[in-house]
């Protein structure tokens, strides 16, 4: 017997399901891409009307990595089930999107993509939108997306978020989790405070404020200082805020770990001051940031 031709059948270059009719593909695509599994937020699961990846793409199913031709024929199949899904006016599942490093310029090309295929209004398709975010926030790109919200808050909305590893997110006492866009520190507490009491008294008072909230910490033993004057040469006001918000978030992160630890201490001027502490000051004096700009404008006769 030749073994040395059954051992090169083995590796023909083909795959048996191309060699399939079309129609019987399609009936195996049919069985085989069910709708999206429900995501939980919240704890609590929602149903899934279609996924978009970092690239601002329709996630496609394992199956599309077989070969060229199964990624042309799956992403075919997956476009044109989504449409049909977002047509139907009884279709209230949820849009669930990743970003990375916080760009969201791809997401928002994906999504107006899908209105203008749909005819479905750009806002029906942002309210539906969930999003979990991969990487690190980049300042430029968390700066991009905070300036087209407060210039049109229904176009680029601060969309809710969903986090993969909801465990993994650190805390603080007395604050709770730390995120960018939710939570009692997060930058979206403060642009609402911006967007109630408008941008000229908001441009007034910023200064002020800040000083306010940093002044009962100010200490170099635990930096304070150096952190709020990172921005202080900036001569654009939300630039500022949005930059201290980043780094707060990105100091947080970086020591999430750390945070944990009762052993863990900073050494500054011969002294000993805990990391955990230098943290906690920072979230107190930014979670005063609000309170004090609200209470300016109000001993100025704001309503």
């Amino acid at each position: 017997m030749d073994y040395s031709s059954a051992i090169n059948d083995l590796f023909v270059d083909y795959f048996p399901f191309e060699h399939l009719s079309a129609e019987t593909r399609n009936m195996i695509y049919e069985e085989y891409m069910e709708p999206p599994a429900p995501i939980f937020h919240d704890e609590k699961p929602y149903p899934v009307t279609l996924r978009i990846n970092q690239y601002g793409e329709l996630a496609l199913p394992s199956l599309s990595a077989v070969s060229r031709q199964m990624r042309y024929e799956t992403r075919g199949y997956v476009h044109y089930r989504c449409l049909q899904a977002l047509k139907d006016v009884d279709n209230k599942g949820l849009i669930h999107a990743q970003i990375m490093d916080y760009d969201t310029r791809p997401l928002f090309s994906c999504l107006e993509l899908l209105s203008r295929e749909t005819d479905v209004p750009m806002e029906n398709l942002l309210d539906r939108t969930l999003v979990t975010p991969l990487g690190v926030p980049k300042l430029d790109n968390v700066l991009d997306w905070v300036t087209k919200f407060v210039k049109a808050p229904s176009e680029y909305p601060i969309f809710s978020f969903t986090d993969p590893q909801p465990s993994s997110c650190p805390k603080l006492n007395d604050f709770g989790p730390i995120e960018l866009f939710s939570g009692r520190l997060s930058l979206l507490s403060i642009l609402q405070v911006r967007r109630r009491i408008g941008v000229e008294v908001w441009n007034d008072f910023i200064d002020m404020a800040l000083a306010r909230a940093l002044d009962d910490y100010r200490d170099d033993g635990l930096g304070i200082e150096s952190f709020a004057a990172a921005t202080k040469d900036e001569p654009d006001l939300l630039t500022r805020i949005v930059t201290i918000y980043v780094d707060f978030y990105t100091l947080v992160h970086n020591h999430k770990s750390q945070l944990q630890r009762r052993d863990n201490f900073l050494c500054k001027r011969n002294r000993i001051v805990t990391i955990k502490k230098k943290i906690c000051t920072i979230a107190m004096a930014l979670d005063l940031l609000g309170d004090d700009l609200l209470m300016l404008w109000l001993r100025m006769g704001g309503a």
